[in-house]
């Protein structure tokens, strides 16, 4: 995988259109992390947000983050993503309401089969002496959700890179293609030099 660095832009308010590229919205999403390309957004994760936690709500905003996160994983599969990183690929997307939160992930485990799991969920601490209790474990489900992004983002990066290169040779092989096709410049003939001899004259 590369090792440079990638930027991951926050979106707010995005919206879920439909399948077909029509502008009817399915529903919206409060915020994505999507991976600029050549001008083009690549999203690698979405978030909810609520101020509480009530059970429709909670499983409202759970069924979109498991929508958008097989439809995420989808688009990366379209890449024509090899056996390698498609073992690799897990999307992940967090779900908050009000100081609890839930990270869940979505993964392909064999053709057309998704599995979706709730990776962890616990409460925001509210005071210091809880904050200072669960600092460690909060960072330490920041950086894996941090993993799982970027690895999301190189495997996008990595392919849309590699299809860049191929398209960039394929052009370079038609243009030599063609300039081998040219006909050859026309040579006009030149008449053979005639050669004169002056004979001494004799006195």
């Amino acid at each position: 995988m590369s090792k440079k660095k990638i930027s991951l832009p926050i979106h707010w308010g995005e919206k879920r259109l439909a399948a077909d590229g029509d502008e009817k919205t399915i529903f919206k999403l409060d915020a994505k992390l999507v991976l600029l390309y050549d001008n083009a957004e690549y999203p690698v994760c979405a978030v909810e947000f609520a101020p509480y936690a009530g059970r429709k709500k909670i499983k409202t905003d759970r069924s979109k983050l498991l929508v958008e996160a097989k439809i995420i994983s989808d688009k990366v599969m379209s890449l024509n993503v090899n056996e390698e990183n498609a073992a690799l690929l897990k999307v992940v997307n967090v779900q908050i309401m009000g100081l609890e939160t839930n990270i869940m992930s979505v993964n392909l485990v064999d053709n057309y089969l998704y599995a979706a799991n709730s990776t962890k969920s616990y409460i925001l601490p509210s005071t210091v002496p809880e904050l200072k209790k669960h600092c460690k474990a909060i960072i330490e489900d920041i950086f894996d959700l941090k993993h799982y992004t970027l690895n999301t983002a190189d495997i996008i990066k990595q392919k849309l890179s590699d299809k860049k290169k191929v398209m960039k040779s394929m052009r370079r092989k038609t243009q030599e293609d063609e300039e081998q096709d040219e006909p050859l410049p026309s040579v006009k003939a030149r008449p053979a030099p005639t050669w004169r001899y002056k004979a001494k004259s004799e006195k």
